[in-house]
């Protein structure tokens, strides 16, 4: 996890009439300005319960309560946060409900509505709407305007007027959905062929558009236009029901099972996962299980607090929508970074969690630890210099102290381990520096052998990860040059300068190689010319691997001002063309030149394409 805090510094000036503020050298501040950040919580089943109960409508009410028909009865999510999935489990609210077979639920003022195989009731207004209906098991519900209702139970129509009276029904075979159209008082009532609608005072009901998989339609616009879904895509119609436009199937999924304007935008639910019809014309797209508990959605409605709850077939994802500024969102991951990602100083690789959820997480080792918190005390040193905040600094030592061990328990001058751990409780020994064909050979294998990535260390008790890459390297670099510049501590900028020079002078006086436990260069920490010119021009290994380490070298010239350093990157620049490779342009790299090939492909080159 990664941290890059963006904070204002205090204005010096404003120029009038603008929002730019600048500081006295009449640079730009960045002003950090809120921004509606959109998350999840989801709610899925107790374990063992999912896959054998159906859902089928949700909704809510004034008092943030949310309920959920499903063919075990009426639920309700409980518990549920960000990255702390919450359960669906009975809802017991009210005694006398526990055992009624509840059909159909809809929030109507924002009061919950139900249906069973009697009546149309609800427990709001005083327990006032009590209607037979005299329908077998109506689970299909709207409300008009004033307490009137048109139920059906997919074969027949009634409408309820506000006394509960049966003033008008139909037999429509197949009635899939409906809904009203406050601002022209009237009900949209959708089949698999048609859309139709039924006017409560002329007690008429016409067909406004026919076609094929039809699966929804609503009202949107200000109730001027219908929006018509489909298992292809969506079509525009207007009042009077003739289309607008062609059928719109450029969208992020086609097969469209609900749509509903919510909070002025259009969103719509598919079997693969929901989307919203944006302000730009374009499309919010929520799915797989970083949105949503699966991706078949079963109903979209509005939710508590401006949120939308999205019911899928194995659950309930409720999607939020927060103001908050580029800082508070840094915090937010800041806090669930120290909370569940710290190790020993290190942030930390982890597993084992079901459904995104925090709370069953298990950190270990990783061949990153290095490089991962490198990202992290980057971020945590640049927050420190910006705001001089007293717990980001003590996070910078934190790691620091991390790092100084990587370096300590190798035994190796200049060498970091990839990880540590104590012995016996450290991951698999499997990195990429070995192929699967000889995964077999170290598995298990003990420490201080050859086919074994891990090694005692020099503190009795731990080990140490070996095979260190080009990639944890630079991690190295980039953190331990920023603490040690920017860090306003004598004792502790020395003490990353001293990690930093260990480094560059170990890389500088092995040849540009990185050594390992054995006397020999690790798999990838190699930036000598032999290596790095091994790769033809048009790969990128070479543009990339030049730069790496004129930047250590760099690095190792910028703290001690020993001119080694610099001859050295000229040498490489005049005598093993680095400063070619560096300038390289980008459009060169990763094609071949087939005319000058004569039909045959460099083995470097064949892992690329020509496009």
């Amino acid at each position: 996890m990664i941290l890059i805090y963006l904070v204002a510094c205090s204005p010096n000036s404003k120029e009038k009439g603008a929002d730019k503020i600048k500081n006295n050298l009449g640079q730009e501040i960045y002003q950090d300005k809120p921004f509606t950040q959109d998350y999840n919580i989801k709610y899925i089943f107790p374990e063992g319960k999912k896959g054998k109960t159906k859902l089928f409508k949700v909704a809510s009410n004034r008092d943030k309560n949310i309920q959920i028909t499903s063919s075990d009865g009426l639920l309700f999510p409980y518990n549920g946060h960000f990255m702390a999935p919450g359960e669906l489990l009975p809802e017991r609210t009210y005694k006398y409900m526990i055992n009624k077979s509840i059909a159909g639920i809809l929030s109507y003022k924002n009061q919950f509505v139900y249906t069973d195989e009697k009546t149309l009731f609800s427990n709001a207004w005083g327990g006032g709407v009590y209607n037979l209906h005299g329908m077998k098991k109506p689970n299909i519900i709207a409300g008009g305007n004033n307490f009137d209702f048109l139920i059906s139970d997919g074969k027949k129509l009634i409408y309820l007027d506000k006394n509960g009276t049966n003033i008008w029904d139909a037999s429509i075979s197949g009635v899939i959905s409906i809904k009203h159209n406050a601002k022209k008082n009237n009900f949209i009532i959708v089949t698999a062929s048609s859309v139709s609608v039924f006017d409560p005072l002329s007690k008429k009901i016409n067909s406004v558009y026919k076609g094929k998989g039809i699966t929804c339609a609503t009202s949107a616009i200000e109730g001027a236009k219908i929006v018509v879904g489909t298992n292809k895509g969506y079509q525009w119609v207007n009042a009077s029901g003739h289309k607008i436009g062609e059928l719109i199937v450029k969208v992020p999924w086609p097969e469209i099972t609900d749509v509903e304007e919510i909070n002025g935008s259009l969103w719509f639910g598919s079997t693969w996962g929901a989307y919203r019809l944006n302000e730009e014309g374009k499309y919010d797209y929520y799915s797989s299980q970083r949105w949503l508990p699966d991706n078949k959605v079963k109903d979209i409605e509005p939710g508590p607090d401006g949120s939308v709850l999205i019911l899928t077939e194995s659950g309930l994802g409720q999607l939020c929508f927060k103001e908050m500024t580029l800082h508070d969102k840094a915090m937010q991951l800041e806090e669930m970074t120290r909370k569940h990602f710290i190790r020993y100083g290190f942030s930390s690789r982890g597993g084992g969690m079901k459904n995104g959820n925090l709370g069953q997480l298990t950190i270990h080792d990783s061949d990153n630890d290095g490089l991962w918190t490198g990202m992290y005390l980057g971020g945590q040193i640049f927050r420190y210099a910006a705001t001089k905040d007293a717990e980001a600094w003590e996070n910078c030592k934190e790691a620091l102290i991390a790092f100084e061990r990587l370096y300590s328990i190798t035994g190796v001058p200049g060498l970091p381990a990839r990880a540590y751990e104590v012995m016996g409780f450290e991951s698999s020994g499997y990195t990429n520096a070995y192929s699967d064909a000889t995964r077999h050979l170290f598995e298990g294998s003990g420490y201080d052998v050859e086919t074994s990535p891990w090694r005692k260390g020099t503190d009795k008790g731990w080990v140490w990860k070996s095979t260190t890459s080009s990639d944890e390297v630079v991690g190295h670099f980039f953190a331990l040059s920023l603490f040690a510049d920017l860090a306003d501590d004598p004792e502790w900028k020395e003490r990353a300068k001293k990690l930093v020079v260990s480094l560059a002078e170990h890389i500088f006086e092995h040849d540009l190689y990185l050594f390992d436990w054995n006397g020999k260069s690790t798999t990838w920490g190699k930036w000598n010319p032999e290596y790095t010119n091994s790769y033809p021009t048009n790969v990128g290994d070479r543009k990339l691997t030049s730069s790496n380490i004129v930047a250590f070298l760099q690095a190792g010239y910028h703290f001690t001002g020993d001119e080694k350093y610099k001859n050295k990157i000229f040498d490489l620049f005049d005598n093993h063309g680095y400063l070619e490779n560096l300038m390289r342009p980008m459009e060169e790299i990763g094609k071949v030149d087939k005319e000058n090939s004569d039909g045959k492909i460099e083995s470097w080159a064949e892992m690329f394409s020509d496009s």
